[in-house]
């Protein structure tokens, strides 16, 4: 009867204030070449000097050959030379920059304590500095038209925790601890294949890359997401990429764990359609294919655990031992699968109503009715050993997107459309 309960109530109050000026100016010389410069003049109670500006610049110039008197290649309609570059900052998240007082009880009694974390009073925020070369082309009265470009994006003073010694008494800092570059290339090609009164068919490829490379650490290289290097996780260290899957056995030669493959992909490819024909029907679809990538598949681990894999009864090696007994020896790689696939991502169907039959029928009261199905995730081709290979169990964040337990697979959905202009 002379127990007692006490309960601490935690409540947080989030006030960040941002100030930011902005100044630019564009040119353009007859449409042959236009320009943008630009800058920006950003500071943040977030970051460790809520007082200083820090300065982001911009440019971009777009030259049109075509549109020279020099020119006289009739085969183009079009021939634009592009480049552009920009800076822009990643700001630090709330808490990392001040030491707080954590709530808790000190010898039955409400108190404080200080927080394990600790700041860095020369912590700077992330700039992203990207470059952008491309070339758009044109021909045939403009039913086929090519964009290509390359871009290179260099991240520097990346924001890590940095572990402290534990004689310290305090536990992790956040710190500028790398540089990460992002290179690629995306190409699009724009045909219109037919052009009739009645039939008219366009359709757009998309091809596209990225690579990721850690090119300075200052930290020790680290793994990160999933649920450990068991299960297979991710490797943080300079000269790889952010999203490398590793996992046991531990290489001692390479004095890391085993590397089994990226979850980013190799290449993307999508193939978007618009047929239009006999003037009131309209036809649209996107493919869209993904190459190289791999998921962590911890269904697998599941089901092993729960003997209901498929094949846990049989002995591909031959070794006599079940494969559900054996994968356990295995390393993390046996749950690392290739997750590449070839996706139906939407196709729809739509009619309109000619005008004439409305106007017989309501006169001027219905401008237009459309009338249409369309579907979404509606097929999907891939050897992924799982419902969907597009999965997350940590959400969109940048690293650990590649990882599934049990996940609900993408929808796909159905619907019926019915649009009326009066």
């Amino acid at each position: 009867e002379n127990a007692s309960l006490q309960e601490i109530y935690n409540q947080y109050f989030v006030d960040v204030t941002d100030v930011g000026y902005v100044a630019q100016h564009e040119v353009n010389w007859d449409d042959k070449v236009i320009g943008t410069v630009g800058a920006r003049f950003d500071k943040s109670t977030l970051n460790a000097d809520q007082d200083q500006y820090y300065f982001f610049p911009k440019a971009s110039m777009a030259v049109n050959i075509t549109n020279f008197d020099f020119w006289n290649a009739d085969i183009l309609d079009q021939f634009k030379l592009r480049a552009a570059y920009g800076e822009t900052g990643g700001l630090p998240n709330f808490g990392v920059t001040f030491e707080a007082l954590n709530s808790g009880l000190i010898s039955g009694n409400l108190g404080t304590f200080r927080s394990t974390r600790t700041i860095d009073p020369n912590l700077e925020p992330e700039t992203a500095q990207e470059l952008e070369l491309g070339v758009d082309l044109a021909l045939r009265g403009g039913r086929v038209s090519l964009e290509a470009t390359y871009y290179r994006k260099n991240v520097s003073d990346l924001i890590l925790d940095q572990e402290l010694p534990g004689s310290s008494g305090l536990q992790v800092m956040a710190t500028n601890a790398a540089d990460l570059q992002n290179k690629g290339i995306e190409l699009a090609l724009r045909t219109v294949p037919v052009q009739t009164n009645k039939f008219n068919w366009n359709s757009t490829v998309n091809w596209w890359k990225n690579t990721a490379e850690i090119t300075d650490l200052k930290v020790p290289s680290f793994t990160t997401g999933g649920f450990g290097a068991a299960l297979g996780t991710f490797y943080i260290a300079e000269g790889f990429s952010p999203t490398t899957i590793v996992g046991t056995p531990f290489d001692a030669e390479a004095g890391r764990f085993t590397t089994y493959g990226n979850s980013q992909p190799d290449y993307q490819m999508s193939w978007m359609n618009t047929i239009s024909f006999l003037n009131n029907w309209e036809f649209n679809f996107m493919w869209h294919y993904s190459h190289g990538q791999k998921v962590i598949n911890l269904r697998r681990f599941l089901a092993d655990n729960a003997g209901t894999t498929p094949d846990w009864n049989d002995d591909s090696n031959g070794d006599g031992t079940p494969n559900g007994l054996g994968r356990p020896g295995e390393g993390a790689g046996r749950f690392v699968a290739d997750a590449g696939y070839l996706k139906l991502r939407e196709v729809s169907l739509y009619y309109s109503v000619p005008s004439s039959f409305l106007e017989s029928f309501t006169g001027s009261a219905v401008k237009n009715i459309r009338l249409g199905a369309s579907g979404n995730n509606v097929l999907l081709f891939s050897d992924y050993p799982s419902y969907d290979p597009e999965v997350s169990e940590f959400g969109s964040s940048a690293i650990g997107t590649g990882v599934e337990v049990a996940a609900y697979p993408s929808a796909r959905k159905i619907m019926f459309h019915l649009k009326l202009d009066f």
